[in-house]
């Protein structure tokens, strides 16, 4: 589990759950990244981080739902504002997450 994406990461800064790989390195071949990260909250919701539904793909937030076919809801919290980076959305759903004491979906 990281809290932050390797520093050459190709996709800094956006959602892509699948890393490249980096040739020439110890990851050359594509992967799944260990950053992005989805939590059950206390009600075992899924918590995760998306594109805004407004302004897609220019603002990323932290959103939960219950089920596929419930939709997903924004999580208001002054601790997860709306950012234009999606790392830093995912760190702050991984504080929080923490904080909470969400576990990691999968894990």
């Amino acid at each position: 589990m990281k809290n932050m994406r390797c520093c050459m990461c190709p996709n800094k800064g956006k959602p892509d759950t699948i890393c490249p790989g980096i040739p020439h390195t110890p990851h050359p071949e594509p992967s799944p990244c260990d950053f992005i990260k989805t939590y059950l909250d206390e009600n075992g919701s899924k918590v995760f981080v998306s594109t805004g539904l407004w302004n897609a793909g220019k603002t990323f937030m932290s959103f939960r739902s219950k089920s596929p076919s419930a939709g997903m809801h924004r999580v208001k919290s002054k601790f997860l504002p709306e950012r234009r980076d999606f790392d830093k959305a995912q760190a702050d759903l991984d504080e929080y997450a923490e904080k909470k004491e969400w576990k990691e979906e999968g894990k």
